[in-house]
């Protein structure tokens, strides 16, 4: 039961400055739902409601943390530090960090499900007071513009995709194995920060008399800081014996770039 007291008074408290005029938007459960996987620079919370930062930039330094909620209040306690020693995990997402005047900036904390900024400014000794907070937005169509590659299982062979789509969501598909490559047109929307693409036959397999009934579909749904990750679900009536099989398959793919 004190468990779930400290959640729900910490959950009230970033609810209310969410919620209010100052600081953002009200949560909604669509944005609740496509904000809340972490990458790796997200800030989280333990069972005890103990905060880790994972990393922080401060004067050309990369530091963690770990902070302690007190219970009723807006203040975090420090109780842990120490220099990241390797930041090769960190280099695609985006840092916390902390400003000349001691304000701690955290682009994402996950916490009951969604995924908040939050800034805490130093008061004394070894405390942080919550200073303001909202949720994450949801993702734009620009977001998923770009190229992003990612490695799959298809028929027990070990492929490798890349999927490239420019400011029109319009792009190709290459899938790559040791047996053959696939070039397939998509074309996409994004409604709720989700994307929608069709996936065309490829050339070599229009008219193959295995391919007639090809239906493909797949969704996108952004992950991790600055988006940088998709997973992405595709299905429908793939080439197969009779004009079509029925398929499924799921890929996390990462960006590479950003489109022009």
């Amino acid at each position: 039961m004190r468990k779930m007291l400290k959640t729900f008074c910490l959950f009230v408290v970033l609810f209310s400055l969410v919620s209010g005029s100052s600081f953002g938007a009200p949560l909604t459960s669509e944005t609740l739902e496509a904000a809340s996987a972490p990458g790796p620079c997200s800030a989280s919370f333990s069972d005890t409601l103990q905060l880790h930062v994972p990393v922080i930039d401060f004067q050309g330094n990369a530091y963690w943390v770990d902070l302690q909620y007190v219970l009723g209040t807006l203040d975090f306690l420090l109780t842990n530090a120490g220099a990241v020693g390797d930041l090769a995990p960190y280099v695609t997402c985006g840092h916390a960090t902390l400003s000349e005047n001691l304000t701690l900036h955290l682009p994402s904390v996950i916490l009951a499900g969604a995924s908040y900024w939050a800034d805490l400014a130093y008061t004394q000794g070894l405390t942080f007071t919550l200073a303001g907070a909202g949720i994450v937005g949801l993702p734009t169509a620009a977001d998923f513009v770009g190229t992003w590659t990612g490695n799959i299982v298809v028929e027990g062979e070990p492929r490798t995709m890349t999927l490239t789509l420019d400011g029109a969501l319009q792009g190709t598909s290459v899938t790559v194995g040791s047996s053959r490559t696939d070039i397939n047109n998509m074309s996409g929307t994004v409604s709720d920060g989700i994307l929608s693409l069709i996936m065309a036959v490829s050339n070599a397999e229009k008219y193959h008399p295995d391919c007639i009934n090809w239906d493909v579909t797949c969704s996108g749904i952004l992950s991790g800081d600055d988006w940088s990750v998709m997973t992405m679900t595709c299905s429908g009536i793939q080439c197969g014996a009779g004009g079509g099989q029925p398929f499924s398959h799921s890929i996390t793919v990462t960006k590479q770039q950003t489109a022009n």
